[in-house]
């Protein structure tokens, strides 16, 4: 099993991860950033959102940022490859372009199946290339047929009630309400908000709390925090508590991403929310904190950039 991460050398908002022969598997969780990639060998068994599936060596993929997904190996062994974009830099680009002006930003399309098959192409240059305007040409050129074709299709019913229901959860991240206060917030039934709550936000209560403190860890153990002080700050039981649903949404330790991010912060990106908000904030109006953060694998990048 060999895997890598690597920061593309001429486009410091692009970050490259490759696993070959692995059997990582992740709990659904979500990204901070857009996030694209293909199965380079194997099988592997597909959640995004709702969706389900079993998918195979070529099939591309594409996540928004807060979408919430799982990728695991459905037998055995797989490859793949990824691609993280930070989200300023789809904004800056998208903002540039008529199409996407009156919006925060568009994001992929549902099915990438058919859109042009050089992706092998794409990763080797962002991989080897020393020529910035190239990369970055090659880039959008890919990206292009990749994006949505008009406006977000995702619709849910207006309900400002649970919306205070999430505000109410993201606001006490490190001692959350029990069940009982969010539905009165949600104004509904125990049994009614968790099926709501996972129609909307794609997981039920408890599991979002987990995902959103493990992306707050991300944060704060990328800009230098000590495990310790960051398990307690997000209100995790111990340290051995905060490894374990760090590994099953990362599938690294948390020493592992710290090293990995060392002195590896994304330009623009701050512990600020992200110039825009995700489909789902946008809609609801549930802001989360959002910086520029990378789940790729733990590996610590020499001076190359390349992972040991």
């Amino acid at each position: 099993m060999t895997q890598s991460l690597q920061r593309c050398p001429t486009l410091s908002e692009v970050l490259l991860r490759q696993a070959h022969d692995c059997t990582n598997s992740y709990k659904r969780h979500s990204h901070d950033e857009f996030s694209f990639g293909r199965v380079d060998a194997g099988q592997a068994y597909y959640q995004k959102g709702r969706q389900e599936d079993r998918i195979g060596a070529g099939v591309l993929v594409g996540f928004d940022p807060g979408e919430v997904h799982a990728c695991n190996p459905d037998h055995g062994i797989w490859s793949y490859r990824m691609v993280f974009l930070s989200t300023h830099w789809v904004h800056q680009l998208q903002q540039e372009s008529d199409d996407f002006a009156c919006q925060d930003y568009i994001g992929f399309k549902s099915d990438l199946t058919a859109c042009p098959d050089t992706f092998d192409r794409l990763y080797q240059q962002l991989q080897h290339s020393t020529d910035a305007l190239s990369s970055e040409i090659e880039l959008i050129e890919f990206l292009r047929p990749c994006w949505a074709d008009q406006r977000p299709t995702r619709t849910y019913r207006a309900d400002q009630a649970l919306g205070r229901a999430h505000d109410c959860l993201m606001s006490q991240l490190t001692t959350p309400p029990d069940l009982t206060t969010l539905s009165q917030e949600a104004n509904r039934s125990r049994d009614q908000l968790i099926i709501d709550f996972k129609r909307r936000y794609g997981l039920p209560p408890h599991a979002y709390l987990l995902d959103q403190r493990i992306r707050r860890a991300r944060q704060l153990l990328s800009q230098g925090w000590s495990i310790i002080d960051t398990a307690q700050s997000l209100g995790f039981a111990d340290q051995a508590h905060f490894q374990r649903h760090f590994k099953q949404r990362t599938a690294m330790t948390p020493r592992q991403y710290q090293q990995a991010h060392r002195g590896h912060s994304m330009p623009g990106h701050s512990l600020q929310s992200p110039p825009f908000k995700s489909l789902h904030e946008r809609t609801f109006n549930a802001a989360l904190d959002a910086p520029s953060n990378w789940s790729a694998a733990g590996f610590s990048p020499d001076a190359s950039g390349r992972a040991n």
